[in-house]
């Protein structure tokens, strides 16, 4: 029981540090982009009696923050805005991928008229769309 109650709270205290970490960078992101400077947050003073003291010390002032549950509810309405950016880049990517080789499948025949004579061909088989179809197109 103990091993599971403190790999929880270690698994708690490392969400909580990323947490306040992401929203210190945000924080600081908007500092550059706006040019204004954000309202820093309050820092904790543990005590210096000893590291687990002070690491408990942390955790419990992260928890009890109010600026942390927010960043989280904060981050938390942003995730579908963040799968809706993902979802329509690799869409457009993919999309302009798909049109810009899609010339290279259409250039596979060609025909060509010289004095009255209209010569057809076509490339060689590694241009071909039905390589794995049983009709062939070359």
């Amino acid at each position: 029981m103990l091993p599971a109650m403190l790999s929880g709270l270690l698994v708690l205290f490392l969400t909580l540090a990323v947490v306040r970490g992401v929203s210190l960078f945000e924080g600081r992101l908007v500092e550059v982009l706006l040019g204004t400077r954000m309202p820093r947050r309050l820092r904790s003073v543990p005590p210096v009696e000893g590291f687990w003291r002070r690491l408990w010390f942390t955790l419990v002032f992260w928890v009890r923050d109010r600026r942390t549950w927010l960043t989280m509810v904060y981050m938390l309405l942003m995730l579908p805005l963040g799968i809706i950016y993902f979802t329509v880049a690799v869409t457009l990517f993919a999309t302009s991928l798909g049109l810009v080789t899609s010339p290279s499948g259409m250039v596979q025949y060609w025909t060509f008229a010289y004095q009255g004579i209209t010569y057809h061909g076509s490339f060689p088989y590694w241009g071909c769309r039905s390589r794995l179809s049983s009709a062939c197109c070359c």
